[in-house]
């Protein structure tokens, strides 16, 4: 609701720290006006842009820790009971950096982008329950999806379980920040087609030659 902001909304329980806030708010803004378009504007399109980034990479880590400490302990007694070296780097990287740690934060990002996808209320509460159902169901299967890769993985080779943890790990810097990244290196279009039509109406194209100059042609 910040696009509707106004100073006059904000109260205050004493009066003295509503003038001391104003004269604070004139002074490092100008103005109250000025400080309300800041909200308006560019505060509100800075946390517009936070929110759309998602939860950052540390807290979803900070997340999955317990998981983290159970695939530790799993890794812990594998390598007390002395198993082939190939054995235990494949679940090491299969299942403890695989599944525990690469698809669980996948996991936190994914649940928390349908939990604010689906956030609004419908028109009936059964709907609601529903829509949270499904939400939780897709979120299981999800899940399930990724300890059963890791399975079909650690159980072939130690080379699929490095294909299986490099695909997660690719799939985890996509779901946080590497898809905005990659949408970043989108190439230009080659051709600038002109905001200004000519004489006759007709947009004009900024087109090479052969000898590589650019020529203006009517479409």
């Amino acid at each position: 609701e910040l696009d509707s902001f106004t100073l006059e909304s904000v109260q205050c329980q004493q009066d003295f720290d509503k003038k001391f806030i104003h004269s604070a708010i004139s002074q490092w803004y100008g103005s109250p006006e000025a400080f309300a378009d800041y909200v308006r504007g560019p505060l509100r399109q800075e946390l517009l842009s936070s929110t759309e980034a998602g939860l950052p990479a540390a807290y979803s880590f900070l997340i999955i820790t317990p998981l983290l400490s159970l695939g530790a302990d799993t890794i812990t007694g594998l390598i007390k009971a002395h198993p082939p070296w190939q054995l235990l780097l494949s679940q090491f990287f299969g299942v403890l950096l695989g599944v525990f740690l690469c698809w669980g934060m996948v996991l936190v990002r994914a649940g928390i982008f349908l939990c604010d996808r689906f956030a609004g209320r419908s028109r009936s509460w059964l709907m609601d329950c529903g829509l949270s159902l499904l939400v939780f169901l897709g979120f299981v299967l999800t899940a399930l999806a990724g300890v059963q890769g890791a399975v079909y993985a650690t159980n072939d080779s130690l080379g699929a379980s490095l294909v299986w943890f490099a695909s997660v790990l690719v799939l985890l810097w996509l779901s946080h920040g590497g898809w905005a990244q990659v949408a970043k290196l989108k190439p230009k279009a080659s051709f600038d087609i002109k905001d200004r039509p000519d004489k006759t109406g007709a947009a004009t194209v900024d087109r090479p030659d052969k000898t590589g100059a650019a020529t203006v042609d009517a479409v």
